[in-house]
């Protein structure tokens, strides 16, 4: 994702195209959507590979229509959720044209091109459906209506139909993951019905047509990963269960349990040790089991930097148990998927919090994920901007984006940092609060 589009979504009045890098840091006061347009950035995501995307799943709860349609000028009859991506267009090769059908081969292809892909929602009974699904590079979009039990998929060029057709499917088998393919496999009923001078328009955009379903149709990528803004308490002891991930991160103790103990753990357990090391919170994290039984019992233990012996989890500061579910799950994500962090500065010390933006900057700069962080922790901020300073993440790779509550709704500024790490056009309202209380305490009027 390097846009994310939002129409009457929340408290987001109107449309926005908000940009998203490798590394986005929401800033801004509390309730002003940041949380928000994390749950919009995971929809935006589940809209295209699920039927119809949960609003409630944890660690968002945003609740019905009414809670989810923007309300400022009248509850908004619909709302948007989309994205806008590069990737690598699929070739298609055909044969076999007939009424019948085509045989259709999809190679891997060498072109980046840019592609939108926006949902349409409305109200039924009480809960957010999809009404339509669009798909659009350039002058080509292709788009799946869902009304009444039917589906209607048509290919625009410049605003015009040039092919629709009316199916009995149900979303779940016309979604647009599936719409590229069904374009595909009716493009020989549609040729079937064309005659004369009606399959040259269609013959000049068969190549659009081809690149825009196939890319589509055979999309893939991992599901952005949600963390909750409050990490579950740690245990003394933990009963060996099963693996199930989840966004207060309850399955880290299983977790660590299973690849501290395994043969391949040198990159695990480097990546965890470094950053308690550079957080000051500890320097060691082992697990220790209470018997020698698979089924018994064990505990996670961790060192101080400074010595001594290992302490249960239970027995050191809040923080340690807040931050290492984080590190651990970010240690451990599928590769490519974009992270999506509530908060990781709770109950963290700020040297702490300083070393948490730093690992996220690492992160995003080897490009093996994508973190979009909401924060209220300067020195997490910081941080950031020492490292783009110190070249350790490149400042075109770092958005910040200002959230701003105004009359008409929340405003979403977008503020790009230069190669020292300055804030280039920082809107007005941007940190007025703390420069007014450093003028109180300085006795400046």
């Amino acid at each position: 994702m390097e846009t994310l589009i939002l129409e009457d979504f929340r408290c987001f009045a109107g449309r926005m195209e908000v940009p998203v890098r490798p590394l986005t840091v929401l800033v801004g006061e509390n309730s002003t959507g940041k949380t928000s347009f994390l749950a919009a950035a995971r929809a935006a995501h589940d809209a295209l590979f699920r039927a119809v995307p949960d609003f409630n799943e944890d660690p968002f709860r945003l609740g019905s229509y009414d809670q989810i349609a923007n309300y400022r000028r009248g509850r908004a009859k619909s709302f948007v959720v989309g994205q806008e991506f590069t990737t690598v267009s699929p070739r298609v090769f055909r044969t076999g044209r007939s009424a019948q059908g085509q045989t259709v081969r999809v190679e891997p292809g060498t072109a980046r091109e840019t592609t939108r892909l926006e949902t349409r929602f409305h109200a039924s009974k009480s809960q957010p459906a999809i009404s339509s699904v669009t798909a659009s590079r350039g002058a080509y979009k292709l788009s799946a209506a869902f009304e009444g039990g039917k589906s209607q998929l048509s290919f625009l060029v410049n605003g015009e139909v040039v092919s629709r057709r009316e199916t009995d499917m149900s979303l779940d088998e016309s979604a647009l993951v599936a719409g590229g393919l069904q374009f595909i496999f009716y493009r020989g009923q549609y040729e079937a019905q064309r005659t004369g001078e009606e399959d040259e328009p269609w013959a000049e955009h068969e190549e659009h047509f081809d690149s825009l379903a196939s890319t589509i149709a055979f999309l893939r990528g991992p599901r952005p990963y949600a963390f909750a803004p409050i990490r579950t308490s740690p245990q003394r002891t933990y009963d060996p269960t099963t693996e199930i991930r989840d966004a207060e991160g309850s399955h880290i103790p299983m977790m660590l349990q299973r690849l501290l103990d395994s043969d391949d753990v040198g990159e695990f357990r480097g990546r965890l040790e470094e950053f308690g090391e550079a957080s000051g919170l500890y320097s060691t994290l082992r697990v220790r089991k209470l018997g020698r039984r698979e089924s018994n019992p064990f505990q996670v233990e961790v060192k101080h930097p400074k010595g001594g012996r290992a302490r249960n989890l239970v027995d050191v500061g809040y923080g340690v148990s807040q931050a290492i579910p984080i590190i651990a799950d970010c240690v451990s994500a599928e590769p490519d998927s974009t992270l999506l962090i509530q908060q990781p500065e709770v109950h963290l010390h700020p040297r702490a919090q300083a070393a948490m933006g730093s690992f996220f900057a690492q992160l995003a700069e080897s490009r093996r994920n994508r973190v979009i962080v909401e924060t209220h922790s300067d020195y997490l901020l910081d941080r950031i901007r020492i490292d783009v300073r110190e070249e350790k993440i490149s400042c075109g790779d770092v958005s910040i984006l200002y959230f701003e509550q105004r009359r008409d709704g929340v405003r979403i500024h977008s503020i790009q940092l230069d190669a020292a790490g300055n804030l280039i056009d920082v809107p007005d309202g941007y940190r007025r609060f703390f420069l007014e209380e450093q003028r109180r305490f300085l006795g400046i009027d």
